[in-house]
């Protein structure tokens, strides 16, 4: 089962990343994601944005409601 969801995963037309509670990202199913596994999320965010996205996953660590949201690129 796992083998199936990780496939769907790394497959999808979308960016999935997995963010731990320490905000460590722990999966995503980018090209290279050497380059983002184990790296704190806020390295790969402008710091104007870092307030936002702190309360969202906040709220989300807290309530477990899901969440969306956009940030500018």
């Amino acid at each position: 089962m796992a083998a199936v969801v990780h496939s769907h995963l790394q497959n999808a037309p979308s960016a999935i990343s997995v963010i731990g509670l320490d905000f460590r990202i722990k999966f995503t199913n980018s090209p290279s994601p050497e380059a983002y596994v184990g790296h704190d999320l806020f390295d790969f965010i402008a710091p104007q944005h870092h307030a936002v996205i702190r309360m969202v996953y906040n709220r989300l660590f807290a309530t477990g409601e899901a969440v969306s949201f956009e940030i500018p690129g």
